[in-house]
C-alpha cells in the first residue's frame, strides 16, 4: 500500500494523479468511497460508476437548491482552488465529508467538536476501522496488480494509528515552504464557505482564516511528532513541492526508486 500524506496544498494531488496513472496500481474512485460504497463495485463495471456518479450529482444540487445555494457556481469556484477527479483521496473513508465538517467549524467555531472528532486521537480507531473494512471489500471485489494508492492530508493528523491498521505501508510526504501553504489553505477555506456568506462579509471572511490557521498549527504539530518519533525509515519517502512542479515524472520515478517499486 502506498499513501501519500503531508499538509495539505503541498502537490499532493498532482502527484496521485500521476501515479494512479500506473495500471498496476489501483486508487479508490469517488463512486468507491461516497455514494453507497457498499455494495462494492469493481472497476469495470463502468454503467454502475456513472448511474452513482450521476445520483450523486443530482442529490447535491437537490440539498444545495434547498438552501438557497447555486451548486454549479460553488463547484466553480472551490475548482478554482481544488480541481476535483474521479479518482479522489480516501478522506470518505475516515467518516465522510471532512472538508464540509471543516468548512462548517470555519463558519461556526463555538461548535469545536465538528473538528475536534476528527483531530482527537481517541477517535481515530473507530476511523480506521470502517476505513480497514470497506477497503477489504473493495479488494476482494477488485484487488489491484500489486499495490493500492491512497491520499489524503488527512491521514497527517493519526499516523500512528495509520501504520497499526497498515504496518507495511508506504509513506509519501510532501512538503512545501509554510509561507506559500498556509495562504494556500486560507484561499481553499474561503472558497468552500464563501456561498455560506454575504458579499463583502470581510468579519466572517477574517474569522475562517483565523481558525483555519487553528487548524494548520495542528496538522504542523501532529507532523513534527510523529517525524520526532520515528527517525527517517526506509517506508517514508519525502519530497519538496519545487522538485514536483519542476519535473513531476522524475518525482514519480524518484518515489518508486525509494520503494524499490518495479516501473
Amino acid at each position: 500500500m502506498i499513501v501519500i500524506c503531508g499538509l495539505p496544498r503541498t502537490g499532493t494531488t498532482l502527484l496521485y494523479n500521476l501515479m494512479a496513472c500506473d495500471p498496476a496500481c489501483r486508487a479508490p474512485l469517488v463512486s468507491d468511497m461516497t455514494i453507497s460504497p457498499i455494495p462494492p463495485i469493481s472497476r469495470s463495471n463502468v454503467d454502475e460508476h456513472k448511474r452513482r456518479m450521476a445520483a450523486e450529482r443530482d442529490r447535491l444540487t437537490q440539498v444545495f437548491e434547498t438552501a438557497g445555494i447555486d451548486f454549479e457556481r460553488y463547484s466553480k469556484v472551490f475548482c478554482s482552488s481544488h480541481p476535483l477527479f474521479p479518482i479522489e483521496e480516501d478522506t470518505a473513508l475516515l467518516g465522510g465529508n471532512l472538508d464540509i465538517k471543516i468548512a462548517l467549524y470555519n463558519l461556526v467555531p463555538k461548535h469545536k467538536s465538528l473538528v475536534t472528532r476528527f483531530t482527537d486521537n481517541q477517535n481515530s480507531t473507530y476511523m480506521y476501522d470502517y476505513h480497514q473494512t470497506v477497503l477489504q471489500m473493495l479488494h476482494d471485489v477488485d484487488p489491484p496488480h500489486t499495490n493500492w494508492l491512497l491520499k489524503s492530508p488527512f491521514h497527517t493528523f493519526w499516523l500512528n494509528t495509520l501504520l497499526k491498521y497498515y504496518p507495511k505501508a508506504s509513506l509519501i510526504m510532501a512538503h512545501r515552504r509554510l509561507d506559500e501553504v498556509l495562504p494556500s489553505a486560507c484561499r481553499l477555506a474561503l472558497a468552500m464557505c464563501h456561498v455560506y456568506l454575504e458579499e463583502n462579509d470581510s468579519v466572517s471572511s477574517k474569522k475562517i482564516i483565523e481558525e483555519t490557521k487553528a487548524i494548520m498549527n495542528i496538522w504542523i504539530q501532529r507532523l513534527i511528532e510523529f517525524r520526532m518519533q520515528h527517525p527517517p525509515p526506509e517506508n517514508v519517502c519525502d519530497i519538496q513541492y519545487e522538485d514536483l512542479m519542476k519535473d513531476p515524472i522524475g518525482t514519480v520515478h524518484r518515489n518508486y526508486d525509494h520503494f524499490h517499486f518495479i516501473q
